[in-house]
């Protein structure tokens, strides 16, 4: 960069009356810059932008890529005696720039950007750039920018008071300066501390005594949460929810669950909790939301309810059942200690039959099925006590399930927990254990279970699911699961759909208890130990009475002749009640 440096003295950066006058120096130093940089000055130099005395509604008011100058929230400042401005120019060639000018990556052909510098060494130069001002900035802020630096010049940010001049600072800003030393391609990034007072930022550039040099600025962008005046930041205008009806209304699919509060929406307040839910058309200040915000209509607790601890409930309609898992998602926003939580109701009260807390993204929420009895969904919002300003906001509710479209006539209780699909891979309620230490034990596997010439205990279909064992040890010849607490209105089928592997092998039904004793009074024996092919390929259906007085079930797999026909494998597909016409009652 040896040429682009000048010996010349006393000559000033390029301004427009300098342009204008001919002067040797300014015309030299505009063509030292379009020669070795391609930088050319656009107009006359000075910009005309949009900057106003008036404050921002949103951080992203001051953002300014120049290429639409008068878009830009910016204005040059003119400081004492040796004053000099930023300038407009834009890169004319496809040119890279020397390593001596850092840390920028060298801006593309047809780029705008802004550039204050000076060649005069004996004469301290300043440049400001200021923003329109803000009325105060409630948290931590970030502003950055992409820049470049020549020379012995150094590029400085403040937060100064809003129309005071001289200059005064009034935030604490980290790190207050970027310099030459940056790695390439590093933009200046600057944390800002909340400010409670009008402010405007600055960017100032000034040069030392002892040679010339330039700094360009391009691409600014502020993140914060900025304060608006007390017309523009008055409460919006909301609806409360309606509360819900009574008795609730049942969903026939889970569609109809859908929100996004510019329409009908179906989800509703509740009685017995402390804050309600409201429908809010726009809110003036979103600056305390995340990056995505509300489009349209959306859900709100206000910050005036959750002045005290408490929840606010925003339910669903009621649904008969959840057939397997289900999801579901929404977007969300808070402020302050506030949180969510996701329950599943009992339809009619807040009794919970599953309840999850929610993280602060926009992930989906699983709900664990299936669900048998009736049931809602609960959109929880919680303030916390002392906690300061807080709210909680949602959007865009869906919901994914498969759900049941009429009444179950059934057992809902004893569904829950002797129900189960294992081609889902859950073991829904079953318990899965040995009374052995490292003994044989059921677990769910989409893999071949293979034992002696060359039989496999697989799942019905590729790549699905299934409970499987291997018994290998005749020390240790049983495997079992245990089904939770239950109880059934009469006299009902369990049916197992099973797969044996060898023979000799049994499985056993045991009601209430299992002491290892089989059979015995509570335990007898449901499949084996004889055995044909259709065993081993297909999944057999045993059936077994159930009982008024039976509260919990254990399904036994055992192979006590594991010396004479070697280890045996056993599957489960699924476990269901089912009526007088062999229809499920649980799926």
């Amino acid at each position: 960069m040896e040429n682009f440096h000048s010996n010349r003295r006393n000559q000033c950066w390029p301004s427009p009356e300098a342009l204008d006058c001919c002067s040797p120096g300014a015309r030299a130093a505009a063509e030292k810059l379009k020669r070795y940089l391609e930088l050319e000055v656009v107009g006359d130099g000075l910009i005309q932008t949009g900057y106003a005395e008036e404050f921002i509604k949103e951080s992203s008011d001051l953002d300014c890529n120049f290429e639409q100058p008068i878009a830009c929230r910016w204005k040059n400042v003119l400081y004492g005696e040796a004053e000099s401005n930023w300038y407009l120019m834009r890169k004319v060639g496809h040119r890279r720039w020397p390593a001596v000018i850092r840390p920028g990556i060298t801006p593309k052909d047809g780029n705008h950007l802004i550039v204050a510098g000076s060649e005069n060494s004996t004469q301290q130069s300043y440049a400001i750039w200021i923003s329109n001002p803000a009325l105060c900035q409630r948290g931590p802020g970030k502003f950055s920018f992409a820049y470049w630096i020549y020379g012995p010049v150094k590029l400085e940010v403040a937060a100064v008071a809003a129309g005071e001049y001289p200059l005064n600072s009034v935030g604490e800003l980290r790190p207050s300066s970027c310099d030459f030393k940056e790695n390439r391609g590093k933009r200046c990034v600057i944390s800002i501390d909340p400010i409670a007072v009008p402010y405007q930022i600055i960017i100032k550039m000034y040069t030392s005594y002892n040679g010339e040099g330039f700094v360009a600025v391009d691409d600014i962008k502020y993140e914060a949460n900025v304060c608006l005046s007390e017309i523009e930041s008055e409460q919006p205008k909301f609806t409360e929810i309606d509360l819900a009806p009574s008795p609730h209304l049942y969903a026939t699919s889970a569609a109809e669950a859908e929100c996004t509060f510019d329409n009908a929406c179906l989800w509703r307040n509740v009685l017995d909790d402390q804050y309600n839910w409201s429908t809010v058309v726009e809110v003036p200040d979103k600056s305390y939301l995340n990056s995505i915000h509300p489009n349209g209509a959306f859900g709100l607790i206000a910050v005036q309810q959750m002045t005290v601890p408490g929840s606010g409930y925003l339910i669903s309609p009621a649904f008969y059942c959840q057939r397997g898992n289900g999801e579901l998602n929404f977007k969300r926003w808070k402020a302050g200690q506030a949180s969510f939580k996701v329950c599943v109701l009992k339809v009619e009260s807040l009794n919970s039959i599953y309840c999850t807390e929610v993280q602060d993204d926009f992930s989906p929420v699983f709900i664990p099925g299936p669900i048998y009895e009736p049931y809602e969904l609960a959109i929880i919002g919680v303030g916390e006590a002392d906690a300061g300003e807080q709210f909680v906001a949602i959007d865009d509710i869906v919901y994914k399930a498969d759900v049941c479209d009429s009444p179950r006539i059934g057992e809902p209780e004893a569904c829950q927990a002797l129900g189960c699909n294992f081609a889902d891979g859950q073991s829904c309620r079953w318990l899965l254990d040995s009374t052995v230490a490292n003994g044989p034990r059921f677990s769910i596997t989409a893999h071949a279970i293979g034992v002696a010439n060359n039989v496999k205990i697989k799942p019905a279909v590729k790549n699905e699911f299934f409970l499987g064992t291997l018994i290998f040890d005749k020390r240790q010849p049983h495997a079992y699961i245990e089904s939770q607490f239950f109880r059934v209105s009469r006299a009902r089928i369990l049916r197992v759909l099973l797969k044996r592997s060898t023979w000799g092998s049994e499985f056993y039904i045991c009601h209430n208890q299992y002491n290892s004793t089989l059979p015995s009074d509570q335990c007898h024996l449901a499949a084996g130990p004889q055995l044909t092919l259709n065993d081993t390929r297909n999944f057999a259906e045993i059936a077994e009475p159930i009982s008024e007085q039976d509260t919990r079930i254990f399904l036994v797999a055992s192979h006590i002749l594991e010396p004479i026909s070697g280890a045996a494998a056993f599957g489960i597909q699924s476990i269901d009640l089912i009526d007088d016409n062999r229809q499920s009652l649980c799926f």
